[in-house]
Formats: C-alpha cells, sequence, structure tokens
C-alpha cells in the first residue's frame, strides 16, 4: 500500500516514537499516567507500604529514575508534531451518555494548518499517526 508507512521506503526514523508522542499527548489531555509505565518507588510509596504494615527494606528494589516532565521528540519528528499540536483544538468529537467521545482530526482544519506552515504532504501521514496513538488512548479510556 502506497500510503502505508509500515511499507513506506522514506521511512525517517526508528518505528513508535510518533505513536508514542500522540500517546503522550492524550494521557496529557486526560490527567492520566501511562499504564504501561513500571510504577516508580518513591519516599511517599514506600511511606504507603509501611502504613500497610509492609515495610520495604531499603535497597531491597533498585532505585526508580527521576520521573520526566516532558517527552523527548526527535528533529525529523518536529514538523509532524508541531503540526498535530497546531491542530489540538480541532478534533470531532461527539457528546453522550457515556461521555466525550473523541472521533478524531478534522482534516480540513489540518490541510490549512499545513498550508499555512509550508509543510510537505508526506507529514500528513505523521500526523495521522500521532492521531491514531491518541484515538487508541481515548478508546481505553472509555473502556
Amino acid at each position: 500500500m502506497a500510503g502505508d508507512r509500515r511499507g513506506h521506503p522514506r521511512r525517517r526514523g526508528p518505528p513508535g516514537k510518533l505513536k508514542a508522542a500522540g500517546r503522550a499527548w492524550a494521557l496529557s489531555r486526560l490527567g492520566r499516567a501511562d499504564s504501561r509505565e513500571p510504577v516508580r518507588l518513591d519516599a511517599d510509596l514506600i511511606h504507603q507500604f509501611e502504613i500497610l504494615g509492609a515495610p520495604i527494606a531499603p535497597g531491597a528494589l533498585p532505585a526508580a529514575p527521576a520521573a520526566s516532565e516532558g517527552f523527548e521528540v526527535m528533529p525529523v519528528n518536529w514538523p509532524a508534531v508541531t503540526a498535530f499540536l497546531g491542530c489540538e483544538t480541532q478534533w470531532r468529537c461527539a457528546a453522550g451518555l457515556a461521555g466525550l467521545i473523541w472521533l478524531g482530526l478534522d482534516y480540513g482544519a489540518v490541510d490549512v494548518v499545513m498550508r499555512r506552515c509550508g509543510l510537505a504532504d508526506e507529514v500528513f501521514t505523521d500526523i495521522q499517526l500521532i492521531e491514531q496513538a491518541a484515538l487508541d488512548v481515548f478508546s481505553e479510556d472509555m473502556s
């Protein structure tokens, strides 16, 4: 398939980085932590275990790395990520009894952002990868 990134001959970076950006964006919108990330053992969590009567011996577990406040974006992915962020208010949503249902980006608005930023057509596929990762997170939230 010509438009399918999996078979695209011009793959510009390691797989998964754009999807990770979409996942990070959607989780931040929902105010949630990533369930795929391991729980970080910090002083507060150690204290909670002590309250429950299950103290953790010092050094029993490896120290958790410091939590990151940001998300690393590879330079090759900046055009797609900045274009996606330029479209972040252009989502089509439906409100129902189950809450807000995220349907996807308004591609007419995406086209305007891309033209205004002078982006190449290939960036659109990258934006779709980010969008799909975000939609996957939003659908997890519905379950």
